[in-house]
């Protein structure tokens, strides 16, 4: 479940995520790459523990898109001296990042290839606990002005930095069904199919695996 950082949000959350008798549910807060309030986040994470929920940290650019400005080695740093409510420590790097909304206007592919590389081995530099996954992509999307259809995108970022995607640890995705957010799986357009469906994410895991090889990836609906 998506929510606010907040951490009555979270707490009002897990009678939702922990339902019917469930434990340890997942809870996705997000943060700014720029972000340095460790009092904050810690007051998020100890929220998330005492409701039995496990958090997922969805990391924002905050519209900064040259990577060499990007600053994972001190987020990095930050984020291995809190106390997490579990062992694996889950990391989604940006959102949606194949819309010119989520990178200062901009389609390319070649920047975030290296800036996700970048927080791969700033995270893991720090501790084997932190699980990375690359933002969720909008998979409905075809290219067009503002978006690159997810698969032509993905082929770009792994032609920038060969094997990206055999250095992440699992796979973030944003579930949605189309047209309109209300298309029907048993009654689509003649050209619309899995990837504008809530199983958006087994064309996603074909794309992956026909393309570059990748296996089954642990996958979180994080929208």
């Amino acid at each position: 479940m998506y929510v606010h950082n907040i951490s009555d949000d979270i707490k009002a959350s897990a009678k939702l995520i922990n339902s019917n008798g469930g434990k340890w549910g997942y809870v996705l807060l997000t943060m700014n790459i720029d972000d340095r309030n460790k009092a904050n986040l810690q007051g998020l994470f100890d929220a998330a523990k005492s409701s039995s929920l496990i958090p997922i940290l969805q990391i924002s650019n905050n519209s900064i898109c040259k990577v060499e400005k990007m600053d994972f080695e001190g987020l990095s740093k930050m984020l291995n001296g809190l106390k997490w409510p579990s062992t694996h420590r889950y990391i989604s790097v940006f959102n949606e990042m194949n819309a010119k909304d989520y990178w200062c206007q901009r389609i390319a592919p070649n920047e975030y290839a290296q800036a996700l590389d970048k927080a791969i081995k700033a995270f893991k530099g720090k501790s084997s606990n932190f699980f990375i996954m690359p933002g969720a992509f909008n998979s409905s999307a075809r290219t067009q002005d503002r978006y690159m259809s997810e698969d032509a995108y993905l082929i770009k970022m792994n032609a920038s930095v060969p094997g990206i995607f055999k250095k992440i640890d699992g796979w973030s995705t944003h579930a949605y069904p189309h047209p309109n957010f209300s298309g029907d799986i048993n009654n689509l357009p003649a050209n619309y199919g899995a990837r504008d469906t809530i199983n958006n994410y087994t064309w996603e895991r074909a794309v992956l695996k026909n393309n570059f090889g990748v296996g089954t990836l642990p996958t979180f609906i994080t929208e």
